[in-house]
């Protein structure tokens, strides 16, 4: 019993090969996890044909936080779906089931979600918690010249996954936030401001209705009803022309109620020549993925902007201090996954469990004849107690 044999020469079985140094006495944790050092000898018995015709075996463990789990805790989370384009590994996060403080770590590879191991069990969970895995996403030094350019516009990372069309969310790291296109405004004119229908005027201006927009004065007195230094909420009337609202909500409540409610009454004109309005990146937008490059991309304002023939790129205009660690985030491609609690009862000294997860062996057996297409798992389970037994998901056995 202290080493692997292919077979049993007396009754062509496999041999237990679980000593001390793996497995520690009845009722405490697996002493070992499989690596790659040791993953030889774990899974070293494989060989078809030793001891079902042509089915293999091999040893399974599973790890301290298996071992441990009770039946109000979380054990492991099985990925139902690796979700697409991931570039960096999500956060996992679970809520529900009346417990508290379960915590995983999620692993990817080719672009989607390939583990996701459990490092707190938590407790207290009545039920089975839901499990929600942050979406793809990039995340960027935006106060960086070599990563976002003002003058082609990109954004640079290596190797992204995104497409042309692609649809994401932003989220500034700090108060300061990405700036682009800027309108500038004669602010002392009577036909770029007018006063009686609070309307800006300015050929071709790119703003959309709830773009957030800076004001800046160009002279001593800013124009009437507006205060220099202050983000307002563009409504687009034409290709021409544009109203500001106090807040996105009221703006946006205009496509449906076009009370006017919360728009800025122009009270007078400035005397300023090239009073400015700045593009401002929001939280409350989606913006478009411009693919330019394997390694970068622009972003537009809306689909149509970033899928025609000539895309329509917003023009980056300033980077503003923090901005390292803001994100991108794909409002699609998430990948989905189910928690699963512990069949354990605890132990009186609330250390551990009596009737937990134990190591063992797998074989699997495929269905021939009048029974072609079944797969049959027999699972053999070793030390004491046990009143279930559980596979460590984080392995995969040979031929599964």
């Amino acid at each position: 019993m202290s080493s692997w044999g292919n077979h049993d020469n007396a009754a062509n079985a496999p041999y237990w090969a679980i000593n001390s140094t793996l497995v520690s006495v009845d009722n405490q944790p697996v002493g070992t996890r499989p690596t790659a050092a040791n993953v030889a000898s774990l899974y070293g018995n494989t060989t078809p044909d030793v001891y079902t015709t042509g089915e293999t075996l091999g040893l399974f463990l599973v790890d301290t936080i298996e071992e441990f789990a009770g039946a109000d805790q979380v054990t492991d989370v099985s990925i139902i779906q690796g979700g697409t384009q991931y570039m960096e590994a999500p956060a996992v996060t679970f809520s529900g089931g009346g417990g508290s403080s379960a915590a995983a770590t999620a692993s990817i590879s080719g672009g989607v979600v390939t583990n996701i191991q459990v490092t707190n069990n938590g407790s207290s969970y009545e039920t089975v918690p839901t499990v929600t895995i942050q979406a793809p996403f990039v995340t960027l030094n935006l106060a960086s010249s070599s990563v976002v350019s003002t003058s082609t516009y990109k954004f640079t990372y290596t190797a992204h996954r995104w497409n042309t069309g692609d649809e994401v969310m932003y989220a500034p790291n700090g108060s300061g936030r990405l700036r682009g296109d800027v309108v500038t405004a004669n602010g002392q004119s009577s036909a770029v401001v007018n006063t009686s229908t609070n309307i800006i005027t300015s050929v071709a201006h790119p703003f959309q209705t709830g773009d957030e927009v800076y004001y800046e004065k160009s002279g001593s007195n800013p124009i009437g009803g507006l205060t220099t230094g202050t983000s307002y909420f563009a409504q687009r009337l034409s290709a021409d022309t544009f109203a500001l609202y106090d807040t996105y909500a009221h703006v946006i409540r205009q496509n449906t109620i076009p009370d006017g409610l919360g728009i800025i009454d122009l009270t007078g004109l400035g005397n300023g020549n090239a009073d400015t309005f700045k593009y401002i990146f929001n939280t409350n937008q989606k913006y478009y993925v411009i693919k330019t490059g394997a390694n970068d991309f622009q972003l537009a304002r809306t689909y149509a902007f970033a899928t025609a023939g000539s895309p329509t790129p917003i023009h980056i205009s300033a980077l503003f201090m923090p901005n390292n660690g803001s994100t991108f985030t794909l409002t699609s491609g998430n990948a989905t996954a189910d928690a699963d609690k512990g069949l354990g009862a605890q132990d009186g000294a609330n250390t551990g469990f009596t009737h937990a997860a134990h190591v063992g062996w797998n074989i699997k057996k495929t269905g021939e004849g009048g029974r072609a297409g079944r797969v049959q798992w027999e699972t053999l389970v070793a030390l004491a107690n046990p009143i279930g037994d559980n596979s460590s998901d984080n392995i995969t056995l040979p031929g599964a």
